[in-house]
């Protein structure tokens, strides 16, 4: 998949995205700590409305192209080659400068051989090395909406209503017994915004 592809895939996924953004606001009032990067990545723009947080946020969701060599200078820098050399697409190397360049090239080739399984260059098209990406596609109609729904009426805005006066006043379809079928999407959406301040959406 070229690189254009990828990137209007992205654009196409608004709806998903659209998701993220509302679980991260309700993660946010909710009160729950974001991790570094997320609160670097998204803290300053969680509170505007989605047009503008996407127009600030959309390259966190796009490939970026990998560099043959990467030269690791920060702790955030390392974090993400870790996480992609847990993959098996790369290698993180500590290089001992007190030596000589011949005596690194040898290290580094045995490096080479131990690790490199002559794979073509490309990685498989449904792989992404952006930021951030999600899980899996939720449907914007179907249970994340619903979860996120259920947290912010019943987590953050404290509702007296029952489970049956939600379904009836939110026009809920549902299979079973309306208590159930709430319940756990409310259980669902608090895994929800519970992974979006890792950086992780949906969550299972």
């Amino acid at each position: 998949m070229r690189q254009d592809d990828r990137d209007r895939r992205v654009t196409q996924l608004k709806g998903a995205y659209e998701l993220w953004h509302v679980a991260l606001q309700l993660s946010r009032k909710a009160g729950y700590r974001w991790s570094d990067h997320v609160e670097r990545d998204f803290g300053a723009a969680v509170d505007l409305p989605f047009d503008q947080w996407w127009e600030q946020c959309e390259h966190l969701f796009q490939d970026e192209p990998m560099p043959l060599v990467h030269v690791v200078r920060t702790a955030d820098d390392f974090d993400f080659w870790h996480k992609d050399a847990l993959t098996g697409d790369s290698v993180v190397l500590a290089i001992n400068l007190v030596n000589t360049v011949e005596r690194i090239r040898v290290s580094i080739d045995e490096v080479l051989k131990q690790f490199h399984d002559h794979r073509p260059g490309k990685p498989p098209e449904y792989e992404s090395n952006a930021r951030y990406s999600l899980r899996r596609v939720p449907d914007s109609r179907g249970a994340v909406r619903r979860a996120l729904l259920m947290f912010r009426l019943k987590v953050i805005e404290r509702t007296p209503l029952t489970y049956s006066e939600i379904a009836q006043q939110h026009k809920i379809t549902f299979d079973g017994d309306v208590s159930v079928t709430l319940s756990r999407a409310l259980g669902y959406g608090r895994r929800l915004v519970e992974g979006v301040a890792e950086g992780i959406f949906p969550a299972k």
